[in-house]
């Protein structure tokens, strides 16, 4: 008897250990299940997918947090949960700094067959494929806009004669891509960084102008500017920290680049194809190797502006500056080297720089992008303070890509 009585105890005693257990688990179950539940976004099920910006000025749906002014002004009143397409001329849309998440694979802004648009201060990140997506349009302004976390967040199809300014792209895989048949754009003063491919792509077009962007690469990116096609103009840009490959990736004739500071990239300049390109007065200082060409020859171009304009600096020139003149045969210092920079097989500079050359922009600190200050009266109605979307990392969207790019036709 006293032994069952210490049995029926010890039985009594497990069974409220094992209660305790599972009464703990299912407290713990509780509290994890109830921070998910706090910390996980709702879902939106009565958002819509897209944003329309009537021709006729309308917004549908009518319940977008956009507010119309006069069919020409619309402004973001809160976040939007959703793409929008544009399908009117002649209007400003102000995001005040709130974030469109777009919805859907394609663009979260998408401008089709539009011209004299302005897109500016709205911040955009990691939910389509492009942030900002123009095709057969014109005379588009994007400026003061905080994108990225998309594969290529701002991206031109078919479309001439527009301005990107002031934007803020990171965490991309290429930032800007000027794709077929876009001429005469121009791209300056925005703030690129951590990328994986490319800053600026411009593909195979010409007359593009790109000046005063500050590109940073970060521990994966391939190219700062890709400069393809003809008749481009590259100047006064700062290009640094391009792990894979080159400040500049020149694939393409009759371009010119001039006034860069192209530095601690593991090549400065890397020529895939093209002749004629007109290179001066940057500054290259301490890339891994200043130029490069995997091909033998060496497409032939400029390195100089000529005497007594001058050519590059060079930081790992050893020549010295005894004598002037444009054969370096006159007694007197002219703070050009009195010696040849080579460059490679059919690449001279004529005329190295013996000091950097000097910026020719005079910036100021504007929304964490340089601007030149005889703009800021130009730019000043833009101005907003725009937070910098730290996005997801691109996946392998670009990786089949990669070999396309290095090698552009």
């Amino acid at each position: 008897m006293l032994h069952l009585n210490s049995c029926l105890s010890r039985r009594k005693r497990e069974i409220m250990r094992s209660k305790l257990i599972l009464g703990m688990i299912l407290i713990l179950l509780f509290v994890g299940l109830s921070k998910s539940i706090l910390n996980t976004q709702p879902v939106r099920a009565n958002e819509p997918v897209y944003i329309y910006i009537r021709a006729d000025g309308s917004i549908d749906p009518p319940a977008a947090n956009i507010t119309n002014l006069n069919n020409i002004n619309y402004t973001f009143t809160d976040d939007n949960w959703a793409s929008i397409v544009i399908e009117r001329d002649n209007i400003v849309v102000d995001g005040a700094s709130y974030i469109l998440h777009g919805t859907t694979n394609e663009a979260a802004i998408n401008l089709t067959g539009r011209s004299n648009v302005i897109i500016k201060n709205v911040e955009i990140w990691g939910t389509s494929n492009y942030c900002i997506y123009l095709n057969q349009s014109s005379n588009i302004t994007i400026s003061w806009n905080s994108v990225g976390g998309t594969s290529t967040p701002i991206t031109l199809a078919n479309s001439s004669n527009n301005i990107m300014f002031g934007n803020n792209v990171t965490n991309c895989g290429g930032c800007f891509w000027l794709k077929e048949n876009s001429n005469n754009n121009q791209i300056y003063e925005n703030k690129i960084y951590n990328y994986s491919y490319w800053a600026i792509d411009i593909g195979s077009n010409s007359n593009n102008t790109i000046f005063g962007n500050s590109i940073s690469g970060g521990q994966i990116s391939d190219w700062g500017i890709v400069v393809g096609g003809f008749f481009n103009t590259i100047c006064e840009n700062n290009i640094t920290n391009v792990a894979s490959d080159a400040g500049i990736l020149l694939a393409g004739s009759n371009n010119s680049i001039y006034g860069n500071k192209i530095a601690n990239n593991t090549y400065g300049v890397t020529i895939s194809w093209g002749a004629n390109n007109t290179i001066y007065h940057n500054n290259f200082i301490d890339n891994n190797q200043q130029v490069y060409s995997p091909l033998t020859p060496v497409y032939a171009n400029i390195w100089d502006d000529g005497y007594p304009s001058g050519g590059n600096y060079w930081n790992n020139y050893d020549g010295i500056d005894l004598l002037g003149g444009p054969y370096q045969n006159v007694t007197g210092r002219d703070g050009i080297g009195d010696i040849p920079y080579v460059v490679a097989t059919n690449n001279t500079d004529r005329y190295p720089l013996m000091e950097p050359w000097p910026c020719q922009i005079t910036p100021s600190s504007v929304g964490g992008v340089q601007i030149p200050i005889d703009k800021l009266a130009l730019v000043a109605p833009c101005i907003a303070s725009a937070a910098i979307i730290v996005a997801v990392a691109v996946g392998s969207a670009y990786a089949g890509k990669r070999w396309l790019r290095k090698t552009i036709t």
